[in-house]
């Protein structure tokens, strides 16, 4: 399923996306711009509006996580050191994942 990143860190990531997730169940992550970011288990999914909440929790370190999530995370501080505004919410453009 598609989902909007929210919000990107080294434990894990917030989406919001239009169909619920179970929470323990294991996901999947690729975004377009950066390929497979690896798994995360959901840790809560909430209804807001018409749209679901979900917070992910990524299963292995930042250290042995995915390139493409390594690569995500080092665009999103570069942004954030050189003043981009939004930077400290999320990479500009945030990728969707799927």
């Amino acid at each position: 399923m598609r989902a909007h990143c929210l919000d990107l860190s080294e434990q894990g990531a917030g989406l919001e996306c239009t169909e619920p997730l179970e929470a323990r169940s294991i996901v999947y992550l690729q975004a377009p711009a950066y390929g497979l970011m690896g798994n995360a288990s959901v840790r809560y999914c909430r209804r807001v509006g018409l749209k679901y909440r979900i917070g992910l929790l990524f299963s292995v370190s930042p250290s042995l996580a995915e390139a493409a999530r390594q690569k995500c995370l080092q665009d999103r501080e570069l942004a954030s050191a050189a003043g981009t505004p939004g930077a400290e919410r999320s990479p500009s453009p945030t990728p969707p994942l799927r």
